[in-house]
């Protein structure tokens, strides 16, 4: 303790002061002490009441900790059991919809499947299983087309998209674009088959990597197809196969054979042209295949029929199986069909086939050739568009064409038309008449603007100028393969040469 006259420190016991003198108060120092005292009591109590807090802070803490957690637990259990349940559900439609498809009731079948995908449109394993189903039997490709391409349009998944450009090489012997602009060009595995004028037209394969050119045949090819071991091909008079080592080459079609067919087809013996008769026509006439498209183990091909004037008769569309039996007329110019104009004939030129649909050009005259369309069995024969039709490609569910309207040129241009009509899209693509092909491959649109080969996006949009094939006035058919495209163009000096251009280098 301390003196409380000069603050000295005294021992306990001490009366006086050893520094002042000073008698020592005890009294003050006895209150100090239980002052001192108080307050060490009172802090105990504090701490303890702290420390009480402090244990049902923390108590409280855990009880809210496991209660999230036991909320946690239980909203993931939910999730995973809805899930579950969803899952069962679209693998119960599924298996009821492949139930169906294999009992031959297709519409059931595609009923079930359509639930199935409608329960989560973004599950990626539903559109694979469905296409499978449908891939596994012969006459539904082309649903198993329209189920991975629907898959790939909701989920931008990479698989899917692989799937259905497989499936699409698979089914056809080339691609529709290629078959509409004359199909000079085919692929299949490392091998390209091609036909060049510069070397008569003549058949040769070629591998992606430029080496092993081989001929195949010393006579003009066109719109060339590529199924499994064959190629199936045009020849002046007719459809041939050649194996693709360039053995075994077959006449499968004779294009006169079809004289018979056409004056069956013609019941008014009356009927002339220029005070002819059309029989008569038809017998001294020479007949032609001017397009052809192997898909699906069938063929399906136009015959010209060698008038001259656009007035006349131009063609019939006929089908057969692969080997060509079971030959039959789909289209010729006996058909009259409703369109925008009223009851017209048909007079179909060339075709090209999209799934279930065959696509044909209809001379009307020299200026209007609309775009027509039947099913691949001949049924359902009907207008599509009243464009003027100077060229045509096809993809995914849409057909691009261009039109080339001389009554309206405002109308002209490059545009795109969905398969069932509701989306009609125009491209700016500067003046039409400078137009001179156009196809489609994978995600690009390619088309000439006078020696210019361009392409852009099916939206329009990257549009980009690949090469330009200088002293050239127009290049006029562009055929696509995967990482090659290839185009011809006439030159000034009246030589047609055949280009080919690597899809990632422009000029």
């Amino acid at each position: 303790m301390n003196c409380s006259n000069c603050g000295a420190e005294i021992k306990e016991g001490t009366k006086l002061c050893t520094i002042c003198g000073v008698a020592v108060d005890l009294e003050e120092n006895i209150g100090e002490q239980i002052l001192m005292q108080h307050q060490q009591e009172k802090q105990s109590i504090e701490s303890k009441d702290t420390i009480k807090k402090r244990k049902f802070v923390h108590k409280k803490n855990w009880i809210i900790c496991i209660i999230t957690t036991i909320t946690l637990i239980v909203v993931l259990e939910c999730i995973i059991f809805t899930k579950f349940i969803k899952v069962e559900k679209i693998k119960e439609n599924i298996d009821l919809g492949n139930k169906y498809l294999q009992e031959g009731k297709d519409e059931e079948a595609k009923n079930y499947f359509n639930k199935a995908i409608h329960i989560d449109n973004n599950r990626v394993d539903t559109y694979i299983d469905i296409g499978d189903y449908y891939r596994e039997l012969e006459g539904t490709w082309y649903e198993a087309v329209q189920v991975f391409s629907k898959g790939y349009i909701e989920t931008k998944n990479k698989d899917l998209k692989k799937k259905l450009y497989e499936l699409k090489e698979k089914m056809s012997g080339n691609t529709p674009g290629n078959i509409a602009n004359g199909g000079r060009v085919a692929r299949q595995g490392e091998w390209i088959y091609y036909s060049n004028y510069a070397e008569k037209l003549n058949l040769f394969k070629i591998k992606a990597d430029e080496t092993d050119k081989t001929r195949l045949n010393n006579e003009q090819s066109q719109y060339i197809n590529v199924v499994d071991d064959w190629i199936y091909y045009v020849e002046p008079d007719g459809i041939y196969k050649i194996h693709t080592d360039g053995s075994n080459r077959t006449k499968l079609k004779d294009a006169n054979s079809y004289k018979q067919v056409v004056i069956n087809l013609i019941d008014d013996n009356s009927t002339t042209i220029d005070g002819k008769n059309y029989k008569d026509l038809i017998s001294n006439s020479k007949f032609s295949i001017i397009t052809l498209n192997v898909v699906h183990n069938k063929l399906y091909y136009t015959v010209d029929l060698g008038l001259m004037s656009d007035m006349d008769p131009s063609g019939i569309i006929v089908s057969s199986n692969i080997d060509g039996t079971e030959e039959k007329v789909l289209c010729s110019f006996n058909d009259n069909i409703k369109s925008s104009q009223g009851e017209k004939g048909v007079n179909p030129a060339g075709c090209m086939v999209l799934g279930n649909w065959i696509y044909y050009y209809n001379i009307y005259d020299e200026v209007s050739w609309p775009l027509f369309r039947i099913k691949t069995d001949g049924t359902e024969n009907s207008w599509f568009n009243e464009a003027v039709i100077m060229g045509m490609a096809a993809s995914d569910n849409y057909i691009y064409y261009i039109n080339y309207n001389v009554y309206d040129m405002s109308q002209s241009g490059i545009y795109k038309v969905s398969e069932d009509l509701k989306e009609n899209v125009k491209f700016k693509v500067g003046d039409i008449t400078n137009i001179g092909a156009i196809n489609v491959f994978r995600d690009y649109i390619y088309y000439s603007y006078g020696n210019d080969l361009y392409r852009m996006k099916k939206d329009g949009s990257d549009k980009i100028r690949l090469y330009n094939a200088e002293n050239c006035p127009k290049i006029f058919w562009i055929n696509v393969i995967e990482d090659w495209i290839y185009f011809g163009a006439d030159f000034k000096s009246g030589e047609h040469y055949l280009f080919k251009l690597k899809m990632d280098e422009k000029n």
